[in-house]
């Protein structure tokens, strides 16, 4: 069986069509062929198919470009976020390290015996 060729957009058969193309194909007339009125019904229903599916391409197109733009910001607030729970992080461990210091000197000047308090000095 041969591949089946992946045909371009707008096109039928290699051959490009428009939705006017469509609306009034400018078939010639024969003696035994088909309807026309029947033919002219169905390119009509195919037409405004295929004009509601190019509305509803281009309305996705537009909300994609919004996504886009609004993951991109997303991406931005959350960056920013980073940078500031980072700085923070570092401020938290700044503070720690002050508490810590001034933990361990009120627990060494409660260890460290009265210096002269109430003592008199000999000579």
């Amino acid at each position: 069986m041969p591949a089946v060729k992946a045909e371009e957009p707008g096109t039928i058969r290699g051959v490009r069509m428009t939705l006017d193309d469509l609306r009034d194909p400018g078939f010639g007339g024969r003696l035994w062929g088909y309807d026309r009125e029947q033919v002219d019904r169905l390119l009509a229903a195919v037409a405004e198919a295929v004009e509601k599916l190019q509305r509803r391409r281009q309305r996705d197109a537009a909300a994609m470009e919004d996504l886009a733009r609004d993951l991109a910001d997303a991406e931005a607030r959350a960056a920013e976020a980073e940078q500031r729970l980072a700085a923070l992080e570092v401020e938290l461990d700044a503070a720690g390290s002050v508490a810590t210091e001034a933990t361990d000197r009120a627990e060494a000047a409660q260890r460290a015996p009265a210096n002269g308090m109430g003592m008199t000095a000999s000579a």
